[in-house]
């Protein structure tokens, strides 16, 4: 098959286009893709912040609930103290994980 001048120029003509548009879609992968990668920095950091503050919660609540039955069975007031003391465990512990 012979091809003319105006077959050869509309095939490269539809190459070049194949080629930007090959581009484009790679650019548009690769800007995904960084969003992608802030997205899990993101969780990364922050999320595993907020589950060391869930366990550091956890732990307030089962010494709360230790000093409550020692106080229920012993009768000592200094129990009742730390179960009624300051509930520093609990004040503003998200604000906790907002590091940088």
């Amino acid at each position: 098959m012979i091809l003319n001048i105006r077959s050869k120029l509309i095939l490269s003509y539809v190459a070049m286009a194949m080629a930007v548009l090959t581009v484009l879609a790679s650019a548009y992968a690769v800007w995904h893709l960084r969003d992608l990668n802030k997205l899990a920095f993101t969780v990364i950091h922050q999320d595993s912040r907020l589950l060391e503050v869930e366990k550091q919660m956890i732990e307030t609540l089962l010494a709360w609930e230790g000093a409550e039955k020692k106080y229920l069975i012993l009768k000592d007031p200094s129990m009742a103290d730390i179960f009624w003391g300051p509930k520093s465990g609990f004040s503003n512990p998200a604000g906790n994980s907002k590091k940088g």
